[in-house]
């Protein structure tokens, strides 16, 4: 496979591209992922400045590397064309419970205006998954951000189980349906910003996970970068963070 790269101007700034970034030549073929050019237009304006990413191995960043997409994790790449400060607290096999009790204060402590949740699945792979304690406390998480004065996005979780087969999968499923199901009722009745994942098709390919089937790999993590700055976008134009 031709690995060439594709040369993209961008700005410098505290947290972002080189000057001269290469965007490798699958990701830049990709109808799924934004280019840099189009990420900066669609945040234009943008007046956000301190970014907390709090959550489990999804917001932590985990994925295998994939040919022909970069390497930088989906937060790094929003923090990165926000030019942002940032903190990135997420931890790999946290719960939501345990990311409330042990990132939300250290989040707040950072005082950002914008905030990202990822949270929830390792919470609906068991089947002792209790839906209104991880509700709960995701909505907590949630609030707390709100009222330290962050913008918070939050998002559905992609049902590793679809790629796979047998009834523990299709068990797993349902425990997923219900998570996303909750999350999006917590984000409406929480005027949270709502990136849901779970109903984009790249959440159900097999070429957008790692190796474990569970995880995705960094082609997924370039499209959630894309959806997050999609979503960003639209409270810019909606006036939001704009200068």
């Amino acid at each position: 496979m031709n690995t060439a790269s594709v040369p993209i101007a961008a700005p410098s700034a505290p947290f972002a591209a080189p000057t001269e970034r290469h965007v490798p030549l699958a990701e830049y073929h990709d109808p799924r992922v934004l280019l840099p050019g189009e990420a900066r237009s669609l945040l234009a304006g943008a007046r956000w400045r301190r970014l907390a990413v709090i959550g489990d191995s999804a917001a932590e960043g985990l994925g295998d590397p994939v040919l022909g997409y970069g390497r930088q994790p989906w937060a790094d790449r929003v923090a990165g064309e926000l030019s942002i400060d940032y903190t990135n607290l997420g931890l790999r096999g946290l719960k939501a419970p345990a990311i409330r009790d042990e990132q939300l204060a250290r989040a707040v402590a950072w005082h950002p205006d914008l905030a990202m949740v990822v949270a929830g699945g390792n919470d609906a792979f068991p089947p002792d998954f209790d839906v209104d304690v991880t509700g709960a406390a995701i909505e907590q998480i949630y609030t707390g951000l709100q009222h330290a004065g962050a913008r918070v996005v939050g998002f559905t979780v992609p049902d590793a189980s679809s790629i796979h087969e047998g009834e523990r999968a299709r068990a797993i499923g349902r425990r997923f349906t219900a998570l996303n199901d909750r999350i999006r009722e917590i984000a409406t009745s929480n005027g949270v910003t709502l990136v849901d994942l779970a109903v984009r098709d790249f959440s159900v390919d097999p070429n957008s996970y790692s190796d474990d089937g569970i995880h995705l790999n960094m082609r997924g993590h370039a499209i959630i970068a894309s959806l997050t700055i999609e979503a960003l976008g639209e409270l810019v134009r909606n006036a939001e963070g704009e200068l």
